[in-house]
């Protein structure tokens, strides 16, 4: 892109309105020489605004860019050359093309997409995302590592102030929790080999999550629409209401499942900490233990050695008998449910942690 050509990137493209950083407005402002060949020698400038940077304009084979605050800049993609940039902030500034050995350690993404972008062999070490734009097709991220896959996913935005006629709010944020959750596969199969353990358990937790949450949006986002008359004169109302009750039903399925891997992965802090999963445990035993003594009026040591019997599951049947009262049928059976839950989760996390299996 030379000086003398007008800017005719995503930021004005009407058909990336989902961007973050679309601004139909910015076109009227934009002079011939707005956006200029930006140079990768910032010696004398710390704060370049409008400026196209491109790799293949880059001379050395490594450079380590520090402390650099790029407002409204474009970077084309970066191949054969090592770039590391620290502690740099990327403001309303688009990636796109292939990066290949790029490291970024402790900047700041705001506003910015990443929609059209490939990173290969890339690190994202620390850094801090707000606003950024995605896409589940166009968004590559392979041999790359994200120390904080949750916070980028989270950061995950679209804009919502030029939608086109005939998009809502609602649905374009239902695309964009969709997008989320392919990405966040994209970043746990990455994850899986790149990497620390607690980068991959937070790949986990976010892929986890939001597949979860996303399988109550696809049905949403099937909904038939009656939002003009014509429709809703050819579709009969028993339809629209099957369609309806499916869908209630799908989300409130949907959303149980959601708060049971929650609490699940609260448990052992999704997968890394042995320690939290044995110390919830106990917990749950001394509870137990505690509202034993308190209703059958026994001993708390007695008391505790039963409860811990039927929250392992191999005194249940010594301790339920057919004249048992009806609170302490209650009892045991809380008791073993929860020590079956807890159960399930220690063991996967016991074997998880002991075997080192990632994926």
């Amino acid at each position: 892109m030379s000086e003398a050509t007008k800017y005719a990137g995503r930021r004005v493209n009407a058909y990336a309105f989902f961007e973050p950083i679309y601004d139909p407005e910015l076109l009227k402002s934009l002079q011939q020489n707005d956006f200029g060949k930006g140079s990768w020698d910032f010696s004398q400038q710390k704060g370049p605004c409008r400026f196209v940077f491109n790799g293949d304009d880059l001379k050395k084979d490594y450079a380590k860019i520090d402390d650099i605050t790029f407002l409204e800049c474009d970077f084309f993609g970066v191949q054969g050359k090592a770039i590391t940039f620290k502690k740099c902030k990327f403001e309303k500034c688009d990636f796109r093309g292939d990066f290949t050995n790029v490291k970024f350690s402790n900047c700041t993404f705001d506003t910015s997409s990443l929609s059209l972008v490939k990173f290969h062999n890339c690190q994202f070490r620390d850094c801090k995302f707000v606003n950024i734009g995605v896409s589940g097709n166009e968004t590559q991220i392979i041999l790359s590592d994200i120390t904080n896959p949750a916070e980028f996913l989270k950061a995950a935005s679209t804009n919502l102030r030029h939608l086109p006629e005939g998009t809502t709010e609602e649905y374009q944020l239902l695309r964009l929790e969709q997008t989320k959750a392919t990405l966040a596969r994209v970043i746990l199969s990455n994850q899986s080999t790149e990497g620390s353990d607690l980068s991959y358990y937070d790949a986990v937790k976010a892929s986890t999550l939001y597949g979860t949450r996303s399988r109550g949006v696809a049905t949403k986002l099937k909904l038939p629409r009656f939002d003009d008359q014509e429709g809703r004169e050819k579709r009969a109302a028993m339809v629209e209401l099957r369609v309806h009750v499916a869908s209630f039903l799908t989300q409130v399925s949907t959303s149980c499942e959601f708060l049971i891997l929650q609490v699940a992965g609260l448990a052992n802090a999704w997968g890394r900490s042995i320690f939290r999963v044995i110390s919830i445990g106990v917990f749950l035993v001394l509870i137990a233990g505690w509202l034993r003594s308190k209703f059958l009026c026994n001993p708390f040591m007695e008391s505790l050695v039963d409860a811990a019997e039927v929250f392992l599951l191999f005194g249940y049947t010594k301790h339920s008998v057919p004249q048992d009262v009806l609170h302490t049928d209650a009892l045991n059976l809380g008791t073993a449910f929860l020590g079956l839950c807890w159960f399930a989760v220690a063991a996967a996390t016991i074997v998880n942690r002991v075997t080192k299996v990632r994926g």
